[in-house]
């Protein structure tokens, strides 16, 4: 074998040692959502005003049926909570009964929460409350290691001047760059990262 041949095979080899050393490391996968309840406590006293948000398969299709919308009050200050993939018992119950009618094993748990997870990778994550509601002001209460927001916890607070209607999106980014411009004030522009959740309640519905 010549020099050339040799040297043909060492580049070779080396550039399969290479790759090998090299393989990219597969990053946190996106957290699959199956339930959001979004809980607002009023600060004064009253009863809480609850939003709930149900995806059965993760397609990200909803019934409406599946799907609690409340309203707020005009000059309130309400303590809100977002928790995910909380299922009520009753459901749970009804499906496993559905399943056993039918003849078919139940084959998913419910229940698994993971907002200790989320709270745990607070820095890999924020949700974002995007609205256009005149008299609506939401500001978070909550934080990450690097002093960052969350959004587990939020405050809401409603204006004098505040009329039900409108909605409010909101989106869990997974992985957001928070130093970005705007993004630790709640700006969703900036952000980068993936969509964890994203859904839209409207304001002013009773049910």
């Amino acid at each position: 074998m010549n020099f050339k041949a040799i040297l043909t095979a060492l580049v070779i080899a080396g550039s399969i040692i290479s790759c090998k050393k090299d393989d990219p490391i597969v990053p946190n996968e996106s957290e699959l959502i199956e339930n959001v309840t979004l809980t607002l406590t009023p600060k004064d006293g009253g009863d809480a005003v609850v939003f709930h948000w149900h995806d059965e398969n993760g397609d990200g299709v909803i019934d409406e049926s599946e799907k609690t919308e409340g309203s707020l009050e005009s000059g309130k200050t309400y303590n809100a909570v977002i928790s995910l993939n909380g299922e009520e018992d009753d459901h749970h119950d009804e499906e496993e009964e559905e399943h056993e009618e039918e003849g078919e094993e139940h084959d998913h748990e419910h229940g698994d929460d993971i907002d200790a997870e989320i709270k745990e990778e607070g820095k890999n994550h924020q949700f974002f409350y995007i609205h256009s509601i005149s008299g609506l002001t939401i500001t978070y209460a909550d934080e990450d290691e690097n002093g960052n927001p969350i959004g587990l916890e939020t405050t809401f607070k409603t204006s004098d001047s505040y009329q039900e209607g409108g909605a409010i999106n909101i989106v869990l980014r997974h992985e957001p760059n928070k130093f970005a411009q705007g993004v630790a004030s709640g700006d969703i522009t900036n952000a980068g990262g993936e969509n964890d959740v994203d859904i839209t309640f409207k304001l002013g519905i009773n049910k």
